[in-house]
């Protein structure tokens, strides 16, 4: 990727900060494309992170994508160099934080919900009368059947959930458990 990118420095070396169509830059879109090595390549060779089209926030918010790959860390020093603002380094680095906190916490909470599905499941097949003497015995079978088929469907359609998350290593992915 380096030496493609340095090919078409040396070819067009004007085009390295000329915005497309869209306004971006290749800064920008390698940012944006969770790409540190290029954005490192980019910088080194004098991309200049001002020009482009303006993000709402700059481009240090592009940077916690970025973190996730193995060498995301060599950005940090390069973006925060090139004259983006340290404090919105500091707020989108805890964004980040937060929302992985908030991934975790919802991990904890589709567990907690998949066993209470389980449980009530099982109390409310165990509540059935296995020699029902009346109606109402047949009634309240029926009640619990249909109260224990509900929790296992809950529990079910949690069980075949799939949460895919972006992890910290590049290009790899994994279900929620």
């Amino acid at each position: 990727m380096k030496q493609v990118l340095a090919a078409l420095i040396n070819a067009a070396p004007a085009t390295m900060n000329l915005p497309s169509a869209a306004g971006f830059t290749p800064l920008r879109v390698a940012a944006g494309g969770g790409s540190p090595a290029a954005v490192c390549f980019l910088l080194n060779a004098g991309a200049d992170p001002s020009i482009g089209r303006p993000t709402e926030a700059g481009l240090v918010y592009l940077a916690p994508k970025m973190m996730r790959h193995s060498d995301g860390t060599d950005v940090v020093d390069p973006v925060l160099d090139m004259g983006s603002d340290r404090v919105q380094w500091a707020r989108a680095q805890a964004n980040a934080q937060r929302w992985e906190e908030e991934v975790e916490w919802l991990k904890v909470e589709i567990q907690r919900a998949r066993k209470y599905f389980h449980f009530y499941a099982d109390i409310w097949s165990h509540m059935v009368c296995l020699e029902p003497r009346t109606r109402i015995d047949v009634g309240g079978n029926a009640f619990c059947r249909k109260k224990s088929a509900m929790f296992m469907r809950l529990a079910r359609q949690l069980d075949n959930i799939k949460l895919i998350w972006a992890s910290k290593s590049l290009g790899e992915s994994r279900p929620y458990w």
